[in-house]
């Protein structure tokens, strides 16, 4: 899963590279993106937008409801929660890096993951739209990991380059054409290594949370 982002970048450095416009106020650089928390989404209408949407939403499970954060690229076009918006609701979520959590005995271990090659990028999303009952909201849409991210945890964002970002929002093709993105993500050069745990807590954030910590860092072809 993806439960935790970076976006240490300014809204102009956002707006130029995505070719959005935020479509209102600011927004300040994060090193902890949680979920519950009004971040900026690219979304396509009459043009293209950086709205704020709060991250995750409750979604219906059997008699209940269940509040989620991700959704499967391998299930999002056919599940009766998503499937309409897959269709129909399609975002980007700009991003600096991600963290995910490797399990070594009883603790969980925080990795710091980025593309040098690529320092501000998408990840491929839905969104439920605004209605009077309800405010914006997103998930982050989850595939297999690639190269040595399979090491450190068995699911990682849909990480999207400008070419994927736009053939994702692309109204004119089929969600399962669009999930096979994915296959340009080989050859993103990934950075991976140790940070503090700090980044468990919420309410944390600075630039500290993405030095190494455990001096562990591994180069590798995103493959």
């Amino acid at each position: 899963m993806c439960g935790r982002y970076s976006l240490a970048v300014s809204t102009s450095e956002i707006e130029s590279w995505f070719k959005a416009e935020l479509e209102s106020g600011d927004f300040s650089p994060t090193w902890n993106a949680a979920p519950g928390q009004v971040l900026p989404v690219m979304v396509r209408r009459d043009r293209s937008w950086l709205r704020p949407m709060r991250w995750g939403f409750q979604v219906a499970v059997g008699s209940g409801s269940s509040f989620v954060i991700n959704a499967r690229t391998e299930t999002v076009g056919s599940k009766s929660s998503f499937k309409h918006l897959a269709n129909g609701f399609r975002c980007v979520i700009p991003s600096t890096g991600f963290y995910e959590w490797q399990k070594r005995g009883g603790e969980k271990i925080p990795y710091y993951i980025h593309f040098p090659d690529l320092p501000v990028y998408g990840m491929a999303g839905i969104y439920r739209p605004e209605t009077l009952e309800q405010e914006s909201s997103f998930l982050i849409l989850t595939t297999e990991p690639k190269g040595i991210i399979r090491s450190i945890h068995d699911r990682m964002p849909l990480v999207l380059d400008r070419e994927g970002v736009e053939e994702w929002l692309d109204g004119g093709m089929d969600v399962e054409v669009r999930l096979n993105l994915t296959e340009q993500a080989r050859g993103f050069r990934a950075e991976t290594y140790t940070v503090s745990n700090r980044v468990n807590r919420v309410g944390v954030n600075g630039p500290e949370l993405v030095r190494e910590e455990r001096h562990e860092a591994v180069w590798t072809l995103f493959d």
